[in-house]
């Protein structure tokens, strides 16, 4: 069995030692270490009982070579008696924690290099499934770090269609984090096009974007582009941003001659929506009464109602007014477009077709609620392949 304690700042060097007994008189010792520095100190021991007992002293060195310890409990102040024991109860791998001045008993651990009980994403480390590091659980799954996927099927699977149930971090991992194991969140920098810059390295689920008329240096080869970026270049970047409560990045992947097709995904909030979405046929164009889709660009979201479209948002921007009415509404096919934009869980190529509308316009609706509408943007794209 295995003992580590982290050391921190102190006067002078320090003795830990484990006992069998914390009776003052002649306690059997069964492990001691000298701790000089700063750092993580191990001791390997075989435990007698359930129960071990850690006694801390401050430990010096005469001029003639001997060395004396003065016992303290926990650590503060000392005793000639040799008193000042720390109780340890004796539970396998899990073992306890307790704070001690300028002290920190991190665990008490089955092997040396396994100091830490968290994992990747904080998640609790089960090392008895995969051995040391190779899993990790939450709450709502079980993770093999070595693989990338969970064990279980994903609760959300329907949430993020063309995906495996089994997927982890939407396959990338220095974007996306899962802290439950429910669904992917991300946060931070994103350019008009709604690329991810990268992150400022706080977890505050603040989401920046630029702001008209600019654009990120990608060729600055010295700046960390989609990791943790630096001090200086977050700071940048913020200060040609504009915080928003969320987005929608909508990208068109596919055309018929009276459909488009689009994947989407939100950004910010408590969880991520993704799905699709059917619009009217291209070309693209500003014009009101044309049934064609609206241009790319970014797109500003408001609340909207009428006795058809009760309870539904708006797109508008500076060359796409609110006049033409634009909204996100539920709907399947082409002709139920109206020039709108209509969220679908699945989608039909071939039949230029979305599927289940009206559950995937719900979750849109709680995200755009969640947020406030006037705090959400949509960022829309053209993927769609040149045709030959």
């Amino acid at each position: 069995m295995y003992l580590s304690v982290v050391k921190k700042k102190a006067a002078s060097p320090v003795l830990f030692i484990i006992h069998d007994s914390n009776q003052v008189l002649r306690p059997r010792e069964i492990a001691s270490s000298i701790m000089s520095i700063e750092g993580t100190y191990v001791l390997d021991f075989t435990p007698t009982t359930s129960t071990v007992y850690l006694k801390l002293a401050y430990h010096a060195t005469g001029q003639d070579g001997t060395t004396s310890a003065s016992a303290g409990a926990g650590g503060t102040g000392s005793s000639p008696t040799g008193r000042g024991f720390s109780k340890i109860i004796f539970t396998g791998h899990i073992g306890t924690e307790e704070k001690i001045t300028r002290w920190r008993l991190v665990k008490l651990v089955k092997n040396p290099n396994d100091y830490y009980r968290f994992g990747f994403n904080g998640q609790e480390k089960v090392n008895e499934v995969n051995g040391i590091g190779n899993h990790n659980t939450a709450l709502f799954w079980e993770y093999d770090t070595r693989l990338g996927r969970r064990w279980n099927v994903d609760p959300k699977a329907a949430d993020a269609p063309g995906w495996s149930p089994y997927r982890a971090f939407f396959n990338n991992p220095i974007r996306y984090i899962d802290p439950d194991g429910q669904f992917e969140v991300e946060g931070d920098f994103y350019d008009r096009q709604g690329n991810y810059l990268g992150t400022d390295g706080n977890d505050d689920g603040k989401v920046y974007l630029m702001n008209e008329g600019m654009r990120p240096k990608l060729e600055n080869k010295a700046v960390n582009w989609g990791g943790t970026l630096s001090e200086t270049h977050s700071k940048n970047l913020q200060d040609n941003s504009s915080e928003v409560g969320g987005l929608i990045i909508q990208n068109r992947i596919e055309e018929g001659s009276d459909y488009t097709i689009s994947e989407f995904k939100t950004v910010g909030g408590d969880k991520n929506v993704t799905g699709f979405v059917l619009e009217p046929g291209g070309s693209s164009t500003t014009q009101s009464g044309q049934d064609k889709r609206i241009p790319e660009g970014v797109y500003n979201v408001d609340n909207y109602s009428s006795a058809k479209y009760p309870d539904n948002f708006l797109l508008s921007n500076k060359d796409v007014s609110k006049d033409r009415k634009i909204l996100y509404h539920s709907g399947n096919n082409g002709a139920n477009t109206e020039g709108c934009n209509m969220p679908g869980t699945t989608k039909d190529s071939k039949a230029g077709t979305v599927g289940g509308s009206k559950p995937k316009m719900q979750e849109l609706r709680t995200f755009i609620k969640n947020e406030g509408a006037s705090n959400v943007k949509t960022i829309i794209n053209n993927n769609i392949p040149a045709k030959k």
